[in-house]
């Protein structure tokens, strides 16, 4: 009885030390969660790292499987190392392919648009001038104040355009510094090396926490999780590249000034569903506006249109699949929400989680019986 009671004590004390420290964290927030910031911010290396390897665990994947059927043996023994070996040095040639060649050119594109946009400016303003005085074109829509918004002064206020070379050179090196990336590339191709010991651990560390069943439908949700994620990440990919270089071609055939520049919005911005594209196409067909008079514009956004057309109803469809069957409305209330909450990455990040959240609701209602539509 006497046990008992100690042992009561005891959980009375440990829980009003647990209540101190609460309080005590909650008075003292701002400590906490500058903290939370710090260890999260010596982590960066490891998401990073994390994130590179998901992405080039893939194609290492598919190599090893390659290499595992060669007749030498030395190739079979070794395939994850010379996969993993690979594959990097395939990264670093893209790598430094882009920006030895395309970074400058669409650096020094960018430039020369902004340094001609005054006199873009005014070119536009004097042809919409021309038609307001002979139809009444526009009616009482001030122009005037959309050109000011977008006048070299207003960008200049957000862009060194001294160090825009260097910014887009520096795009790798920019967010966490040359060492952490140096750092973040060892972990990636270590977290390669070594997935099945990693996933081991994890699954071990769940085993403490769940039962032998519960684990199962763990394993089974996070397999699931892992697919929609890994062919969501490089339909993605693969759709902005083909869009951007399709983009690059048919604007070059217009003879739009900056194709290689707007080609590259066009794909980077493709990468967000539905209003990335709707973006890029207003900025490609003000700049031809701008560039190139009105019915270089017209041109431009009837061709963006068609080529945007096919990417909905052939190129996404076909890359993509059944994977992300979701209804529009979905994707833009996820896209609207991530893209609040987290910004570009939460955008492009949103619909995929859209889809997986939906999975796991569909299969939890069909379970229960009850039919989601």
């Amino acid at each position: 009885m006497a046990k008992i009671k100690w042992q009561r004590w005891v959980l009375y004390f440990l829980l009003g030390t647990a209540l101190i420290i609460v309080y005590k964290m909650v008075d003292k927030i701002d400590y906490v969660i500058a903290g939370i910031y710090k260890v999260l911010g010596l982590l960066k290396p490891f998401f990073i790292g994390f994130a590179l390897a998901y992405i080039l665990n893939g194609p290492a994947k598919k190599l090893e499987g390659l290499l595992k059927k060669s007749r030498v043996k030395f190739i079979r023994n070794k395939s994850r190392g010379i996969s993993v070996f690979v594959i990097y040095l395939a990264l670093f040639i893209i790598v430094s392919t882009v920006l030895r060649f395309f970074v400058p050119a669409i650096s020094k594109s960018f430039s020369d648009f902004i340094n001609n946009l005054n006199a873009y400016i005014n070119a536009a303003k004097g042809y919409l001038d021309n038609l307001k005085e002979r139809f009444d074109f526009l009616g009482d829509f001030d122009y005037e104040k959309v050109f000011n918004s977008v006048s070299p002064k207003s960008i200049i206020n957000y862009i060194n355009l001294n160090d825009l070379n260097r910014y887009a050179q520096g795009v790798f090196v920019f967010t966490s510094g040359v060492f952490s990336l140096f750092l973040a590339i060892i972990i990636s191709i270590y977290m390669l090396l070594d997935k099945e010991y990693l996933i081991e651990i994890l699954k071990k560390l769940l085993g403490i926490f769940l039962s032998e069943g519960k684990m199962l439908k763990t394993t089974s949700y996070l397999s699931r999780i892992d697919v929609i994620f890994t062919k969501f990440i490089y339909a993605q990919l693969t759709d902005a590249l083909i869009i951007g270089v399709l983009s690059t071609i048919a604007l070059a055939i217009c003879r739009v000034k900056y194709a290689v520049l707007l080609g590259f919005l066009i794909g980077l911005m493709n990468l967000i569903p539905y209003f990335g594209a709707i973006i890029a196409c207003a900025i490609a067909v003000l700049v031809s506006f701008l560039t190139g008079g009105v019915y270089q514009a017209i041109y431009v956004l009837v061709t963006l249109i068609v080529l945007q057309q096919i990417d909905a109803n052939i190129i996404g469809p076909k890359l993509i699949g059944d994977t992300l069957d979701i209804k529009p409305i979905l994707v833009i209330l996820a896209i609207t929400l991530g893209g609040g909450l987290f910004g570009l990455l939460g955008m492009f990040l949103s619909v995929p989680v859209m889809a997986i959240l939906k999975a796991l609701v569909t299969e939890y209602a069909q379970n229960k019986k009850t039919k989601i539509v």
